[in-house]
């Protein structure tokens, strides 16, 4: 049985099941038809260069994606970030006491 919190009401509610007609209401209603446009962007002049060395101005979308491409350059800012495992390697007392001690001849 998989249940969902609801925020509106506070009960869980079985996934498995409808939902129940008393939390329908905190939802706006989606149509399946329901079209969403995204306008153009402004536009503005490169801050990197081109290949032939100088500014760009972009006018849409699909010049500011090929002038990404055409440079190599690559857009970031929403993507998710990967993690990076780091590699801890194992320090011998020895080694610890070697760099204390030639640390303690740099002194005098």
């Amino acid at each position: 049985m998989t249940v969902r919190l609801c925020r509106f009401c506070g009960d869980f509610h079985d996934l498995n099941e409808p939902w129940p007609e008393k939390c329908y209401s905190h939802f706006p209603s989606v149509s399946a038809s329901s079209i969403q446009v995204v306008k153009d962007i402004d536009p503005y002049k490169t801050a990197a260069a081109d290949v032939n060395g100088k500014q760009v101005r972009i006018e849409g979308r699909r010049q500011h994606r090929e002038f990404l491409k055409r440079n190599g350059y690559q857009e970031i800012g929403n993507e998710a970030f990967k993690q990076r495992t780091q590699q801890i390697d194992t320090v011998k007392g020895h080694e610890i006491r070697s760099v204390i001690e030639r640390l303690n001849s740099r002194r005098s």
